[in-house]
């Protein structure tokens, strides 16, 4: 399969993530760019939370259940937002245009959001090589199996899935909205699964993320068109996000709840009136704070503790604006005492999550990589765990930083503070308890907390850039006469269009190479790929003609052999990596060389019926020894070869039959 081949699925996935949203949005007042920023974690929101209750009432995850739940949450929004408006005979102004013609003004949008996705969108072809390629990685057989246990099943609830066991009730919690929306990009659009994780993937990052960074970056610059086209030329420059993503874990959870963070920190900053201009009455951002906050924690909690901890920055500055403000009113003291008093209750509850919200101290084993003065200048450099500086962005971070501090905007400077402490801390400060408090959250993991630099980055950045070129065509249209001046808003748009692609080739230097050649090893298919070998790939492929369906299939998941599930539909035993055995199943699993001579395996083979086994060989994801017995099977009295493809093979146990 050709990439050009997959553009009806894109043009589905683009439908899947955005529509849905925009409905609800619109419906709750969102207009322009607030309305496309707000599209795709409002989608993410109205899935993970409709798979939920969908699968309490027993209705099967789908397209069309989708499109029910969207229907009965806009109807919702609708007779609130009505509600409201009875109540305070009010209307929701409309939202800031600008001063540019309307050609222009659209030709800026699109240069904005066109610029990252067509950069990154090449990016990710080369680093996925094939369509239908998979990571070869740890995480990755958890994930493409859950999507398998969705499209059987229907069943898509972030309060089952981890179990991956489709008709299990059990409460075994994993965070599924990422898995909620690829599940409907295949139903839609009817792709194989590796290849609508890709899509779906792809226009996470090229789309979703640069529409969230640029609403976060107008809550400093309104809707000027230079900041939104800097922002999206800068947004594809960054290698720790969202590229990391694709390569380390794999980490696709995290790249969704990334990709929306942006967003709900900047409704925060519109919620609390310290951006540069409220378009639109606070219960609005109120509404897409809400919901959109249920999607990013239902992508990922850690990400929503993230965006905890980003927010004290604009509410200290909230509250100091309202204390100012409140100096010689009447009950100036009682509103500051109450404005404090939130302040201690926001403080309160962050600690309370901030102490509770984490994985446990065994998943947060991750050693610190390098020296806390390394880490700190990593982190400013926006070069996390890399020799090779952006250079162009690493002095943008530095002109924003004294433009902001000049506009004394100080709210995304204390952001950044904090992310690049988090980064230092873990990093660089050695392992122990307080390292674990402050970074235990992201389980100690460096990578993580590198993904989550760019966030604050990019801003700081992007009004860098946008300062310079602004304040170069002021300075050039100060030398023209007032009869040449109204031609200058188009030559002004094209000399700025012009140094906003420049900058964008700028940013693709040596660190986004080096990340994009790092992260097209964890895709290529080969015959000595480390998780699945394009040899046990095709076996997979092929496997439902030998192996009826209802069959559970034996294999070590270390071999990649319980992707069998993913590619081919038949039962893997231990359909993830993680995945602990049955007493029944520990039986079968250490004892099958001795089945033709051994009762209790064939007993438990039976009660299982996992009359078929793969053999992959001795070689694991990560160079480990697990489930010896499930190896060179080659001979073993009671098994019969029914398919090879290299040295791949599937066997049929005869001795229990």
């Amino acid at each position: 399969m050709s990439w050009m081949q997959t553009i009806p699925t894109i043009i589905v996935g683009l439908l899947v993530l955005f529509l849905p949203g925009a409905l609800l949005a619109r419906t709750m007042g969102a207009r322009g760019l607030t309305l496309w920023s707000a599209s795709a974690p409002m989608t993410v929101s109205v899935a993970s939370v409709g798979a939920i209750l969908l699968q309490m009432l027993n209705i099967r995850w789908s397209v069309a259940s989708m499109v029910l739940i969207t229907l009965v949450f806009t109807a919702a929004a609708a007779a609130v937002r009505v509600l409201w408006l009875r109540r305070t005979s009010g209307s929701w102004p409309r939202p800031e245009i600008g001063r540019l013609p309307a050609v222009l003004r659209s030709a800026a949008y699109l240069l904005a959001v066109g610029i990252p996705a067509a950069i990154i969108s090449v990016r990710f072809t080369r680093i996925f090589g094939g369509p239908e390629n998979i990571s070869q990685t740890y995480d990755n057989v958890f994930h493409l199996n859950a999507l398998r246990v969705i499209a059987d099943s229907g069943r898509a609830s972030s309060l089952t899935l981890a179990s991956l066991d489709p008709s299990s009730n059990r409460l075994s919690f994993y965070p599924a909205a990422w898995h909620d929306v690829v599940a409907l990009v295949v139903d839609a659009s009817g792709s194989s699964i590796p290849l609508a994780v890709n899509v779906a993937n792809m226009i996470i990052a090229a789309v979703v993320w640069p529409l969230s960074a640029i609403f976060l970056v107008s809550t400093l610059t309104g809707r000027r068109p230079v900041p939104m086209m800097v922002t999206g030329a800068l947004a594809a420059g960054f290698s720790s996000f969202p590229y990391l993503m694709v390569d380390f874990g794999v980490l696709y959870p995290t790249l969704l709840a990334i990709a929306l963070l942006p967003f709900c920190l900047g409704a925060v900053v519109e919620l609390l009136g310290i951006g540069r201009d409220r378009r639109a009455s606070p219960i609005l951002y109120v509404g897409l704070l809400g919901v959109g906050s249920v999607g990013l924690t239902l992508a990922h909690p850690s990400t929503t503790m993230t965006l905890i901890a980003f927010a004290v920055a604009p509410l200290l500055v909230w509250f100091a604006k309202r204390s100012i403000n409140f100096r010689g009113q009447e009950h100036g003291i009682r509103k500051t005492l109450i404005a404090f008093a939130a302040v201690l209750a926001y403080g309160a509850v962050a600690w309370i999550l901030w102490t509770n919200v984490r994985p446990s101290e065994a998943a947060s084993f991750w050693p610190p990589v390098t020296t806390l003065p390394r880490a700190i200048g990593e982190a400013l450099t926006s070069a996390p765990q890399s020799p090779d500086v952006p250079w162009l962005i690493f002095a943008l971070t530095i002109v924003g930083i004294v433009i902001l501090c000049a506009e004394r905007k100080l709210w995304i400077l204390g952001c950044f503070l904090i992310s690049l402490g988090f980064y230092a801390v873990v990093a660089g400060y050695p392992a122990g308890p307080t390292r674990s408090f402050w970074t235990g959250v992201w389980y100690n993991d460096a990578y993580r907390l590198a993904a989550l630099l760019p966030i604050t980055a990019l801003v700081i950045s992007a009004i860098g850039g946008s300062w310079l070129i602004e304040t170069s065509l002021r300075g050039a249209q100060r030398q023209l006469t007032p009869a040449r001046r109204p031609a200058l808003r188009a030559i002004s748009f094209a000399v700025s269009a012009v140094l906003v692609l420049a900058a964008a080739a700028l940013t693709q230097g040596r660190s986004i190479t080096t990340e994009q050649a790092k992260a097209a090893q964890s895709y290529s298919s080969t015959d000595a790929s480390p998780l699945l070998s394009s040899d046990e790939e095709a076996l997979l492929r092929r496997l439902d003609r030998h192996v009826p369906a209802g069959s559970v299939v034996v294999g070590n998941p270390w071999t990649g052999a319980s992707l069998v599930y993913a590619f081919s539909g038949r039962t893997a035993m231990l359909p993830a990596i993680s995945s602990s055995p049955s007493p029944a199943e520990r039986i079968i699993l250490s004892r099958l060389k001795a089945v033709a001579k051994d009762r209790e395996v064939c007993q438990m083979i039976a009660t299982e019926n996992s009359y078929y086994v793969l053999d992959f060989g001795p070689k694991e994801v990560h160079q480990g020894r697990h489930y010896a017995a499930l190896s060179s099977l080659a001979g073993t009295e009671g098994l019969r070869l029914l398919d090879s493809e290299g040295d791949a093979r599937l066997y049929e146990v005869t001795a229990c039959r």
